[in-house]
């Protein structure tokens, strides 16, 4: 476990990755404080598929490396977005440029915070939960074919 903080709001946490049943965690998470809030982002490759490990660690990396890129006067709902987009078209390079990682993908859920609010953002099964009390309580619907059926 590792604390989860922010030099620009009030915010502070811990966060921690456990492999469970796998061979390998594909877990990578991270945060950064950017032009539009505080971003806390956690993508899980797609176990059994090749590259997860690096499907996630690239996603990872090419989200907040463009939330960092933005102005304070950018959209920050219009900003994730794109940074979502952008990681995908980052992992679509990544599998042309190697045949080996070709079917790699992950899930993603990322928040995007400031003094005013948060915004999530999430593709796959990976969970944004909020913590109230004893409570947690979902803020994302998984995208899977269990969730959809």
């Amino acid at each position: 476990m590792f604390p989860i903080f922010s030099k620009t709001i009030s915010l502070h946490g811990a966060a921690n990755s456990m492999q469970g049943g796998r061979k390998e965690n594909q877990d990578d998470l991270g945060f950064i404080d950017t032009p539009l809030g505080f971003l806390f982002v956690v993508c899980d490759g797609m176990g059994g598929g090749p590259g997860g490990k690096t499907a996630s660690a690239i996603a990872k990396q090419e989200i907040a490396r463009h939330l960092n890129s933005c102005n304070q006067l950018t959209p920050r709902k219009q900003a994730l977005r794109i940074a979502v987009a952008k990681a995908n078209d980052a992992l679509n390079a990544a599998m042309a440029a190697n045949k080996e990682l070709r079917g790699m993908g992950t899930t993603v859920v990322a928040i995007l915070i400031n003094s005013e609010s948060a915004i999530v953002c999430h593709a796959g099964d990976s969970r944004c939960y909020r913590m109230h009390g004893r409570l947690m309580l979902f803020r994302t619907q998984d995208h899977s074919l269990v969730e959809n059926w």
